[in-house]
């Protein structure tokens, strides 16, 4: 019973002052973007796919859709998470490229926290048609 008392004790002691991992600050709020789409061909753009990049790397995509009689979008960019490694969201000033057709449309800068109006421009490829 003694041996038992002090094994436990020990291993409190050692779990008890074992340095903590430095934990990771929450990644930033999200930078949200929406607008109207402005294209040759409404038929072949709604249901496609609008990508967003920041620094070459795709970070957020979402499917144009049509609301009433517009053709529109939205979509969410998180914030970049600190604690991977590589790009996985926008970070303050980053310049984010939109693509359609695998065609920038627009570009604008990420912002945390904000619903940014965006409105683009879609030439369809004649291919697409």
């Amino acid at each position: 019973m003694k041996r038992l008392l002090i094994a436990f004790l020990i291993l409190f002691v050692l779990v008890g002052f074992t340095p903590a991992q430095a934990a990771c600050p929450p990644p930033g709020l999200p930078s949200g973007f929406w607008g109207y789409i402005t294209t040759n061909n409404p038929t072949a753009v709604i249901g496609s796919q609008l990508a967003v990049y920041d620094q070459g790397v795709k970070v957020a995509w979402t499917t144009i859709f049509k609301w009433q009689t517009f053709v529109v979008y939205s979509v969410i960019v998180r914030a970049d998470d600190p604690c991977r490694p590589g790009i996985d969201g926008g970070i303050q000033g980053d310049k984010l490229t939109f693509k359609a057709f695998g065609q920038p449309v627009g570009t604008a800068t990420w912002q945390g926290g904000t619903n940014v109006n965006l409105d683009l421009t879609i030439n369809v490829p004649i291919w697409r048609r």
